[in-house]
């Protein structure tokens, strides 16, 4: 599974890459700054897709595309839902009140699951945020230019794009860390490796492999042992 899953881990690293970046230069590094961005990120998230069903309202056209939306509506709310359930162990977590003595240990348990979930979840929420805002823009401006007015679907396909973005940007805030500056950013290790193929192919055009040497002919062995018949006949002959 580790080849298959190594460039997805890889593309969740370097989105996780760019909210660290933004979070640094914007500074929202501490706990209770991710806790606001995040909370802000839900609620708008939600609102966002809430605009969008509403914009599907009447559109449907049988009875399998409603049931579709309304399972799509509310499994995209379950997700808002247990982000926002995150986002409030971790705020009470920080804290450690007195109130909240003697559950360490529940919390924590608790935190490493949502972690996981979280882990797993935040980059398919990211690709179906983007790829839904891109392709429905392109739809949008489309019509635009067409002079179509009926927009209503590309622009719910927009609107639900830019709320699960909301909620990957919530998912991704709130594990924004320094490591991941350390790592390349995705376009200087395409740069890297372009440029190592590049090397390799200018290096064989000024210097082509020499043609094999041809095969040495193999003279015949000479010997200057002597024989014990050579022996007795040069005694004979003297």
């Amino acid at each position: 599974m580790k080849p298959v899953l190594k460039p997805i881990i890889y593309m969740d690293e370097q989105v996780a890459r760019l909210y660290t970046q933004a979070a640094v230069k914007l500074g929202v590094n501490e706990d209770n700054y991710k806790a606001f961005v995040s909370s802000f990120c839900d609620l708008s998230g939600i609102i966002t897709v809430s605009v969008s069903r509403f914009a599907l309202t009447g559109s449907a056209e049988s009875s399998s595309d409603s049931f579709v939306q309304d399972a799509i509506g509310l499994a995209t709310l379950s997700l808002f839902m247990l982000d926002m359930m995150d986002g409030w162990y971790r705020f009470i977590s920080s804290g450690r009140s007195e109130a909240i003595a003697g559950n360490d240990e529940i919390i924590d348990r608790t935190l490493l699951s949502y972690n996981a979930i979280n882990k797993v979840l935040r980059l398919p929420v990211f690709a179906v945020g983007a790829y839904s805002a891109v392709s429905a823009g392109i739809d949008v401006a489309g019509h635009l230019l067409t002079g179509d007015s009926t927009v209503s679907n590309a622009m719910s396909g927009l609107t639900y794009g830019f709320g699960m973005l909301l909620l990957a940007t919530s998912m991704y805030v709130k594990h924004t860390d320094p490591k991941f500056l350390d790592k390349a950013p995705f376009w200087r290790a395409v740069y890297m490796h372009v440029a190592d193929k590049v090397g390799r192919i200018k290096r064989y055009a000024l210097n082509p492999l020499p043609e094999p040497a041809p095969a040495l002919a193999h003279a015949p062995v000479r010997t200057n042992a002597v024989t014990l018949d050579g022996y007795v006949s040069a005694l004979m002959a003297a």
